[in-house]
């Protein structure tokens, strides 16, 4: 007889207390959001396709569809287009937020100034927070989340210790934002030239002037060798999932 507990020694995920404490979310919201976590990797992303996901929650893709469009709108998942390298077709990927945190992805991002809290219920409702006004009006609390996906990911791969609230810095990865780049090419730019750097003269250009700069796009589009691939991205970036497109 294999017990809960004896399982979870084996083969579990972590899920937050906090789902299930919150009853502003539904049935369809809380085990879809399960099945994205499910799914994720180190960087909690994943990009099952609408039927994988369908038949794991016990719905349909319809259903599905309407609450990835509800999740995102609480902040608990980041939802970006892909292209898929395959057949050029377009995937979704999803980012999974906190929970506790109220899309405020609680690994990276430090929570946004809070005004005043009405609440009598921890769950029950989102944080209201003061506005934030800025100069450059494309940036919003979605690219704030993915300034800090980026830095987080450039210091935990190329070992360093930047700060992702840099103006110099935030206003270089918000021009190629601008230019319609996406996080998953600041990714890939960080593991190829961390794989051919490292550990040469050239690690110390390991930086965001460098690598987000008027160059981004030709370091995205450099070749990286198939053993180089293997052991970085396919390992680490990409989730142990057979590939699938929306249908």
């Amino acid at each position: 007889m294999n017990l809960l507990k004896d399982i979870r020694k084996k083969d579990w995920f972590f899920i937050e207390n906090a789902l299930i404490d919150r009853d502003d979310l539904t049935t369809y919201e809380k085990i879809i959001y399960i099945v994205l976590a499910r799914h994720s990797n180190d960087g909690s992303c994943c990009f099952p396709s609408y039927k994988t996901i369908a038949d794991k929650a016990g719905c349909s893709d319809r259903t599905v569809m309407k609450t990835i469009d509800s999740l995102e709108e609480k902040k608990l998942i980041l939802k970006e287009k892909r292209k898929t390298s395959k057949n050029k077709q377009m995937s979704n990927m999803y980012y999974i937020m906190s929970v506790k945190n109220l899309g405020i992805i609680s690994e990276y991002v430090s929570p946004l100034p809070v005004k005043e809290i009405h609440s009598t219920y921890e769950h029950s409702s989102p944080l209201p927070v003061n506005e934030v006004h800025t100069n450059n009006t494309n940036i919003n609390n979605t690219n704030i989340n993915i300034h800090s996906l980026v830095i987080n990911r450039l210091n935990k791969t190329a070992n360093k210790n930047y700060k992702s609230s840099t103006p110099k810095t935030k206003k270089l990865i918000q021009s190629r934002l601008n230019e319609k780049f996406i996080l998953e090419d600041f990714y890939k730019v960080i593991d190829h030239k961390s794989q051919e750097w490292l550990g040469t003269d050239m690690e110390k250009f390991l930086r965001p002037e460098t690598l987000f700069g008027n160059k981004f796009e030709g370091y995205l589009n450099e070749k990286v060798s198939l053993k180089n691939a293997n052991e970085k991205i396919e390992e680490e970036f990409i989730p142990n999932l057979n590939y699938e497109t929306i249908e």
